[in-house]
């Protein structure tokens, strides 16, 4: 019976490590915004309300967003990767943003993370976007991207999805937002100032796994005690 619960767990952890839901959370400053109204040229804004909420150059913002160890990888020339969910569904889970002293959060379905890692001397980057319906009747493409990069190109070591962001350790560590309305977009762009690890989470197979091996462990318990009476 011993074994057979030690095996359990040990499956248990194996299928766990081997594609996990990594979640960070993130806090940023917001360094500029710009107005585009209609097809018009961009101009630098102080603050917009478009954006619910509000938002202002100088205010924190910060958010979570989680990627997926599991998802599928196309690489080409040794020094890129790129990572997408072909079959449509959340590959990648998601992320949201929010900005300090407001109460609303839009959730944003990731669609691609994008590494390149030079060992040619180059700058090493990584680059998460997502994107998400915000209502109807307004442009669906508004866009949350996370980009992150290095000078020296010594900060990556692998084209595995990273599973750490210190920003300390780029020489740029940024988000954007494109919010979309009826009438042009306001860009944002503000500077990461923490990216941090809150959880691994495993796959639901993993758990369902688990559930039938203590099912199992419950069977085997009960016919022997039937036996024993």
């Amino acid at each position: 019976m011993r074994r057979i619960a030690l095996g359990l767990i040990s499956l248990f952890l194996s299928a766990s490590a081997s594609a996990e839901i990594l979640t960070f959370e993130y806090t940023g400053v917001i360094n500029t915004l710009r107005e585009t109204i209609g097809n018009g040229s961009s101009h630098a804004i102080v603050s917009s309300s478009k954006i619910p909420g509000g938002v202002r150059v100088g205010d924190d913002f910060h958010g979570t967003f989680s990627l997926d160890t599991n998802s599928e990888q196309s690489t080409w020339n040794q020094t890129n990767a790129y990572y997408y969910n072909w079959a449509g569904a959340l590959g990648l889970t998601s992320i949201t943003f929010d900005k300090s002293g407001t109460t609303s959060a839009t959730p944003y379905a990731a669609n691609n993370v994008s590494i390149i890692n030079s060992n040619l001397g180059y700058s090493d980057r990584v680059y998460i976007e997502a994107r998400a319906s915000v209502s109807p009747g307004v442009a669906s493409n508004q866009r949350l991207s996370f980009e992150f990069v290095s000078d020296n190109g010594s900060t990556l070591t692998s084209l595995a999805m990273p599973t750490h962001f210190n920003v300390d350790d780029w020489n740029t560590a940024e988000a954007g937002l494109d919010w979309y309305s009826d009438n042009g977009h306001i860009n944002m762009t503000g500077m990461l100032t923490s990216v941090t690890r809150v959880s691994a989470v495993p796959e639901p197979e993993s758990y369902l796994m688990l559930l039938a091996g203590f099912a199992l462990v419950s069977g085997v318990v009960a016919r022997k005690k039937k036996q024993i009476s």
